[in-house]
């Protein structure tokens, strides 16, 4: 078995334990961010998305919070501005361009919180407080389980004190996760039969898991893949679809499934393939973004299998560490 899998396999596990973790200075940093007049949540790759993420559900909460690639910060963070707070994703907590945002970022005096998988990396040295997703080596070079702490991470940070049934959300996380892990045969056969051109739509939540989607199918298939706000599609893109290419829509929307249907090989409701395959259905946004997000990741780990590659190793990439 490829580790790739064992690790998302593990992720059910993890949503247990993230029901009653607790992280040091956790009160402290909440503080900071309440006190801070512009927040920055700041990665690379998977942990933008992350931080895509963690910004949306900060806006809604009333926080101003913007989404930073740390590969631009010092193309942005050019003057002092006003209070600021960085939140830094990086799962080893040794990318190049991690650290070198953290520099820029305290530059123009941000308070740094770092979150990271790995205890004692160069992020969690430079950061004024750290968290620890704390889930163990990853052995793949495609990160699943730490990209879902990162998220589980962020759900406590934007919904602590603002969701009471936030026990209740990781609970049916937990029980909605492990039936698709358990039963993934669909999935594999869904990888099977797609094109491998694709597209994932999503809106609100759902978009920075349909660019996790795709991004984990460039890494691990070779595939040409993109991802869009669902009606954002329609605006020009759409020009590149014909019977090469497989959509997959995260956010449902009748009226852009029918008009896709003329164009793409298949447009599939991924909310009908759930109901169908698993029984899911009428869940809130949170707990579907979760479980979208385990979907893209199997979806891609069985394209790769399917076309012969080895989604633990892609051939082209490597960690960006110092």
């Amino acid at each position: 078995m490829h580790f790739m899998l064992e690790e998302i396999r593990s992720e059910s596990a993890i949503v247990e334990n993230y029901k009653a973790k607790e992280f040091d200075n956790f009160e402290n940093i909440l503080r900071i961010l309440a006190e801070s007049d512009v927040i920055y949540a700041v990665g690379n790759g998977t942990s933008y998305h992350a931080a895509l993420y963690l910004s949306i559900l900060l806006n809604r909460t009333g926080q101003s919070c913007f989404p930073v690639f740390s590969s631009e910060t010092d193309q942005l963070f050019l003057k002092k501005g006003p209070k600021m707070a960085a939140i830094v994703f990086s799962q080893s907590g040794g990318s190049v361009d991690a650290i070198n945002s953290v520099e820029e970022l305290k530059r123009v005096e941000a308070r740094v919180i770092g979150i990271t998988n790995i205890p004692n990396s160069e992020l969690d040295k430079r950061s004024d407080f750290k968290i620890n997703t704390d889930v163990g080596k990853e052995e793949s070079l495609a990160a699943t389980k730490s990209h879902l702490s990162q998220l589980l991470v962020s759900l406590k940070i934007a919904l602590h004190g603002k969701n009471e049934n936030l026990d209740a959300l990781m609970g049916d996380i937990e029980r909605y996760a492990g039936m698709i892990i358990s039963k993934d045969t669909a999935i594999r056969r869904l990888a099977e039969r797609s094109t491998a051109n694709t597209v994932f739509l999503g809106s609100g939540l759902l978009y920075p898991v349909a660019l996790e989607a795709s991004l984990k199918l460039m890494e691990t298939s070779n595939a040409i893949s993109y991802a869009f706000p669902t009606r954002e599609f329609l605006h020009g893109p759409k020009q590149i679809l014909d019977k090469n290419w497989s959509v997959f829509m995260f956010s449902r929307d009748n009226k852009v499934e029918k008009d896709l249907n003329q164009y793409a090989k298949s447009v599939l409701d991924v909310t009908d393939f759930m109901k169908e395959e698993y029984g899911i259905s009428k869940i809130n946004e949170v707990t579907w973004s979760i479980l979208l997000l385990i979907f893209g990741q199997l979806f891609a780990y069985y394209s790769s299998i399917y076309r012969g590659l080895n989604p633990d190793k892609p051939s082209k990439l490597s960690k960006v560490v110092k």
